[in-house]
């Protein structure tokens, strides 16, 4: 009897309606907080994972850069120990030259004229720039001798005290432009030693062939005679100088 009446009663608390309609809003309710936490959690959890990576990032942006500066100090570095080699590399050289040119200066200054030339003895040189006479002169005055340059036909030594008298074929290249000399021209005596003596022209005059006066001596003076035919060889042309001082 007990057990059919209180079975057939709603309001008891297995058969209560809204008590379950309750606990079960309750526990979805539950679900839903801890729904959204844990969505909170996974969204922090994501933040804090872009932001390692963002810091990640940056530290590897830094790195490169810093990278990048330690090359181009490198590059830096080895630039201007290049520009410092070839400043010495060019300093060397340039000193080298300069005594190369040196020694090739101390040479020519110490340097004795050739003996010979074809075959004939070398006494000195003659050089007139005026006319462009740049010659040997030869201890000879044949025929041969006179073909190739000028020839000492009458005196003592070079540059020594006297008139040492050169002659000369009448030839472009020798004696043919005495001619266009004055009074006042320089002509350059150079000895077997090289020492050069510059001699002043004092006369130029037009003898005839057996005229000798031209050969005399004057042991008080340095002179210097130079004879050579003149167009026709009906005549010679003598140029006198005197050594200047």
């Amino acid at each position: 009897m007990a057990r059919g009446k209180h079975a057939g009663k709603n309001n008891t608390f297995f058969g209560d309606e809204n008590y379950y309609k309750r606990r079960n809003e309750y526990i979805k309710e539950e679900n839903d907080e801890i729904g959204e936490k844990e969505i909170e959690n996974e969204s922090e959890f994501s933040n804090n994972n872009e932001y390692d990576y963002e810091e990640e990032k940056n530290f590897s942006d830094y790195d490169e850069y810093d990278e990048k500066n330690i090359n181009l100090k490198r590059v830096l570095i080895i630039v201007f120990i290049i520009a410092i080699i070839i400043f010495i590399v060019a300093f060397l050289v340039s000193r080298k030259n300069q005594n190369d040119t040196n020694v090739q200066e101390g040479n020519s200054n110490t340097q004795s004229m050739s003996s010979q030339y074809e075959g004939y003895k070398v006494l000195g040189q003659i050089k007139i720039d005026k006319i462009g006479i740049s010659q040997y002169i030869l201890d000879s005055t044949d025929d041969n001798a006179l073909k190739k340059g000028v020839g000492k036909l009458y005196g003592g030594s070079l540059n020594n005290y006297g008139n040492f008298c050169i002659v000369g074929h009448n030839y472009d290249e020798i004696f043919a432009k005495l001619s266009d000399l004055t009074q006042g021209d320089i002509i350059t005596i150079i000895d077997k030693k090289m020492k050069e003596s510059k001699y002043k022209i004092t006369s130029i005059t037009s003898v005839e062939p057996d005229n000798l006066e031209c050969l005399t001596q004057n042991d008080s003076k340095i002179e210097l005679t130079l004879i050579t035919c003149q167009t026709g060889s009906t005549k010679r042309l003598v140029v006198k100088a005197e050594e200047v001082k």
